[in-house]
């Protein structure tokens, strides 16, 4: 039970909650609070690996070793998937622009670029969808359509959407 070689740090899964990231190992919250402690779960199933942390997000306890091995690529990954959704809600650029441009300036590992997902896999994503105006998606989805040239011909453009809308 080693205490922590890592300076814990944050993110936030897909479903908007707080993740805490401690020795390449993913950690959800627990709902009980007490004492002036956080406490946190290993994420990973059938591991049961409590980390308590003060209010101030300092660690104080590891309880146990845990049965499996960390995987760093998986913090990489969720990281790259963080920035491209932050991206994705604040630029109007096309989501798998953004998830290109990403790939190139991360420079990650193979070992990471083999488990990550494709482009058009982060656009099914639910958050995605509810956060990214319907216009973005709208036009991504013609785009990476494989519909006749006729047919997209006769398609209104998104900047004909947004005249319509404004």
């Amino acid at each position: 039970m080693s205490l922590t070689r890592d300076k814990p740090s944050f993110l936030i899964s897909n479903k908007g909650k707080l993740l805490l990231v401690l020795n390449n190992i993913f950690y959800k919250k627990k709902t009980k609070k007490r004492k002036q402690r956080k406490y946190w779960v290993c994420q990973t199933k059938g591991c049961s690996v409590y980390v308590h942390t003060s209010l101030k997000d300092v660690v104080l306890k590891v309880t146990r070793d845990h049965n499996h091995l960390p995987h760093p690529e998986n913090i990489q990954l969720k990281q790259f998937r963080t920035k491209v959704k932050e991206r994705a809600m604040k630029e109007t650029t096309p989501i798998i622009k953004i998830y290109e441009e990403e790939v190139i300036s991360s420079q990650m590992p193979p070992e990471t670029l083999a488990i990550m997902p494709l482009a058009r896999e982060l656009l099914k994503e639910r958050a995605m969808k509810e956060t990214t105006p319907i216009i973005k998606i709208y036009e991504e989805e013609v785009i990476s359509s494989q519909m006749p040239p006729e047919t997209l011909a006769i398609m209104p453009l998104a900047r004909e959407l947004r005249k319509n809308n404004t």
